[in-house]
């Protein structure tokens, strides 16, 4: 059977993305937690809808077609939509017990984030905060979030609207103990002799590092994660060099002791943090407020480590 995008169940397009965005039936049921069955059936059910295969099934999981990933970029845009529409109404009808849904990247320094929920309850002490944390935050925002903030690009395709709220490098830091003991390197010849702890981003790409010419270094880290937070931890106990985003955080706020830079006129980059939501949200006044909030505490924009040497 086949008809217009509009008549499709949104549960159904909700099941065809976990999939797309998990890798397999299994991840996506755990995702949705609901059966593997009930996911397949939903996505049986919307390639016989649409009229073309949507998923290549393997036993490794399943990957999009050439139409599925066609149909996952509108298809998130449609439950963006829907989320908008869901936010809205709860908004105007409940007022007096607004709940502000948060999609967060993992990593941020635990410090950091309570000194925002402080700020965030002192401004609006009627709002309530749902904080959900993920690699991918504005992947998110297909799950019943209002806004997401990440570290990501923009999505290409999708009515939503964008905001940067700071601008943060990425540099390599390392601890000073650490350098003492094992030298610093000059050269990226001399980089590959040491242990590599590696940021890694939303995107889906191999390891590697960014150069202040444009140009990207592939590396083989030891430790290759999410979590800035436990990298730069780990950098502080001596485990190796460190490539990350580093937003020059005081000692009180930041994860971890003090690093300082490493080749920093060959490594590094600038990457840009942002808020992403539904375009249907910006008549949220919640919205408003908090995306007002998060403009005023990033002001001015931190600034870097001081250079070692």
């Amino acid at each position: 059977m086949r008809g217009t995008l509009g008549a499709v169940e949104l549960d159904a397009v909700r099941a065809f993305l976990a999939v797309v965005e998990s890798g397999s039936f299994v991840a996506a049921a755990a995702v949705l937690r609901i059966p593997r069955a009930s996911v397949r059936r939903r996505v049986d059910e919307l390639e016989a809808f649409v009229g073309v295969p949507l998923l290549v099934r393997s036993e490794q999981g399943a990957s999009p077609t050439r139409a599925g990933t066609l149909f996952a970029e509108r298809g998130r845009a449609l439950l963006g939509e829907a989320t908008a529409v869901v936010a809205l109404v709860r908004e105007r009808a409940s007022a007096s017990t607004a709940t502000l849904r948060v999609a967060l990247p993992v990593g941020l320094p635990p410090k950091l984030l309570s000194l925002c929920w402080a700020a965030v309850r002192a401004a609006q002490p009627e709002l309530r905060l749902e904080v959900r944390f993920a690699e991918d935050p504005v992947a998110m925002l297909t799950h019943d979030i209002d806004i997401a903030v990440s570290f990501g690009d923009v999505p290409s395709e999708g009515p939503w609207v964008t905001s940067v709220i700071v601008r943060v490098p990425e540099r390599l830091v390392a601890s000073p103990s650490y350098l003492a003991t094992h030298k610093t390197p000059t050269t990226l010849d001399e980089l590959a002799e040491h242990n590599l702890l590696l940021w890694r981003g939303p995107e889906r790409i191999p390891p590697r590092i960014t150069l202040r010419n444009g140009g990207h270094h592939p590396v083989a880290p030891i430790l290759w994660a999410s979590d800035t937070h436990a990298l730069r931890v780990a950098a502080s106990d001596g485990l190796g060099i460190l490539y990350s985003i580093d937003g020059g955080l005081p000692g009180d706020v930041a994860a971890g002791p003090e690093l300082v830079p490493v080749l920093d006129d060959v490594v590094g980059a600038e990457r840009a943090l942002r808020v992403v939501m539904p375009s249907g949200l910006r008549e949220v006044p919640k919205i408003l407020s908090a995306l007002d909030l998060l403009r005023s505490m990033s002001r001015p924009t931190m600034p870097p480590p001081a250079r070692s040497g």
